[in-house]
């Protein structure tokens, strides 16, 4: 699947093998312009939906590798190096990812009018600058089929439309997925 992005010139171009539960390896590639990056990724999550590893290989705007793992017990190891500070983040978001964004909304499922917030272990491009994100979801009612969320962080909000595997469709001016013939 292929996000465009409408702020920037850019896309995140990803292969998706969804398993048991909410399973789910993905490999792909982000490339932003505003941001110059480029960067190819890949991640997993378990059968609960929990983001258990991410390994980020950015060529520029530095060549650098990220390797992320989170452990069952919460704890999150950076490098194969604890890292204390991120162990109250539930969630993985990866800055200008449709794929990170729809982490949370495929396993929280939460009803119309609910609302949920999060610590995210947020990477911001293009230095791959680890942050905690405090971020909420709010599930609105559907429209025209699809299912609804608003997204809030301190720096960003938008709606979000999701598909029936809950994988974002359209985040505000943000992204949209390209459909493929």
């Amino acid at each position: 699947m292929t996000w465009q992005h409408l702020a920037a010139s850019g896309r995140e171009q990803v292969n998706v093998s969804l398993g048991v539960g909410l399973t789910l390896v993905a490999c792909g590639t982000l490339c932003h312009e505003d941001t110059g990056t480029l960067l190819s990724y890949r991640m997993c999550t378990n059968r609960k939906g929990w983001v258990n590893q991410v390994v980020i290989d950015a060529a520029m705007p530095l060549n650098a590798k990220l390797k992320l793992q989170r452990r069952t017990d919460g704890r999150w190891l950076i490098n194969d190096l604890e890292r204390p500070e991120f162990d109250g983040c539930t969630e993985f978001d990866l800055q200008c990812s449709g794929l990170t964004i729809s982490f949370p909304i495929r396993r929280l499922k939460l009803e119309v009018g609910e609302h949920q917030e999060r610590a995210s272990l947020f990477i911001r491009l293009p230095q791959l600058v680890l942050e905690i994100c405090q971020q909420s979801y709010t599930r609105l009612p559907d429209q025209n089929g699809k299912a609804r969320y608003l997204y809030r962080s301190p720096v960003y909000s938008s709606e979000i439309t999701v598909d029936a595997l809950g994988l974002a469709e359209h985040v505000g001016g943000l992204l949209h997925r390209v459909r493929h013939a």
